[in-house]
């Protein structure tokens, strides 16, 4: 992208009008994160309400950028809604100050991926949160040298850029920021938000995946006063989920490069022709790939079976637990063995495996609370 004049109101939003929703929203969202902290200085009953707010706000308009995202029609009625939350938050706000100023800016950030003009009333309004900063001009300069040096950037590159680039961060800003991180730290329900913000301020946030699912969270969630405790409680669900997902992905990922192979009949020593006794666990082996696929189904349901759910965790832990005590019964016995003798997808794999499994059973039981 070309390098553009922020300073110069016309320029700005001719900019903007040849911009795509993926670069109008993280542009103008990283414009109104950097003066955001402004939200702490308003008065202890409207900060978290300013805050949640704006968050939502600006968490929308910046995964418009990643790239490979297929659910754009679904966010832009999410950015939507949380405009219309903005509205409704804002008639609590009768002053006119830097912290109002702060969360006007989150607000048209939602709304830039739809309007340039929202994009442009978004980094514009950033310089005008401090009139009574007595280093005003140089605040402004900050801003506007640290949204040019963004247009330098492809949207890729942007989201894993520190927020300020090289432009040193202005004097207010930088305090601003300490006080509104410790805010934030003070109530654990704000684990997520803090954690986004200050990753977005050092450009270290990755999970997009995640973001995108937080700004998908339904309207009803973000209502009411003890919206905060209910969007926290419905985004450590949505973690709880990623994380079985994950686990269960480098699960499959970790079976591909094994041979898959025959079973073949157990047998003693260096293959005999006896043959030992075959424990019950390596008859019941299909049912935790059952299990497993169980598991992989409900995790992309917008609606899971909390049933089905457990049963299939407890399908994999009893059936670890199983073969672990077999095992421990035959000294002579070792998973090499079994390898050799052709069970790699199957009882032998899947126990050569225990943590990967373990992981599986673990992010299962931290998920099920969420599963109603």
């Amino acid at each position: 992208m070309a390098e553009v004049d922020f300073s110069n109101v016309e320029a700005t939003a001719a900019w903007f009008e040849t911009q795509n929703p993926r670069v109008r929203g993280p542009i103008a969202g990283r414009a109104a994160l950097r003066i955001l902290a402004n939200v702490g200085t308003e008065s202890s009953e409207l900060v978290e309400l300013l805050a949640l707010t704006s968050f939502r706000c600006l968490l929308v308009s910046m995964v418009f950028g990643p790239p490979g995202n297929s659910e754009r029609q679904t966010l832009q009625r999410a950015a939507r809604a949380a405009v219309l939350a903005a509205d409704k938050a804002s008639m609590n706000v009768n002053t006119r100050s830097s912290s109002t100023v702060a969360f006007a800016a989150a607000r048209a950030a939602a709304y830039s991926p739809d309007s340039a003009l929202n994009a442009k009333a978004a980094v514009l309004s950033t310089s005008r949160s401090i009139e009574k900063a007595s280093d005003s001009r140089l605040y402004v300069t900050a801003l506007e040298r640290a949204l040019s040096e963004d247009t330098k950037h492809s949207i890729s590159q942007l989201l894993h850029r520190t927020l300020w680039g090289s432009v040193s961060v202005p004097k207010n800003i930088a305090e601003n920021h300490e006080t509104f991180l410790a805010y934030l730290a003070a109530n654990d329900d704000w684990a997520f938000w803090r954690r986004w913000y200050s990753e977005m301020w050092h450009g270290e946030f990755t999970n997009w995946d995640l973001a995108i699912e937080v700004a998908l969270i339904p309207d009803v969630v973000w209502e009411g006063e003890d919206a905060l405790a209910k969007v926290a409680k419905a985004i450590r669900g949505i973690e709880a989920r990623l994380a079985l997902k994950s686990a269960i992905s480098k699960f499959r990922d970790s079976t591909k490069t094994v041979v898959k192979e025959e079973v073949l009949v157990h047998r003693g020593h260096n293959n005999p022709p006896e043959l030992i006794d075959e424990p019950d666990h390596v008859g019941r082996r299909e049912i935790v790939w059952a299990a497993i696929d169980a598991l992989e189904q409900e995790v992309e349901r917008d609606s899971p079976d909390r049933w089905i759910v457990r049963r299939s965790i407890d399908a994999i832990a009893n059936w670890v637990s199983d073969v672990l005590r077999y095992f421990g019964r035959k000294a002579d016995l070792t998973i090499d063995q079994a390898i050799r003798w052709g069970v790699p997808m199957g009882g032998a794999y899947l126990l050569a495996n225990p943590a990967q499994l373990q992981r599986i059973i673990e992010a299962g039981k931290a998920w099920l609370p969420f599963v109603n």
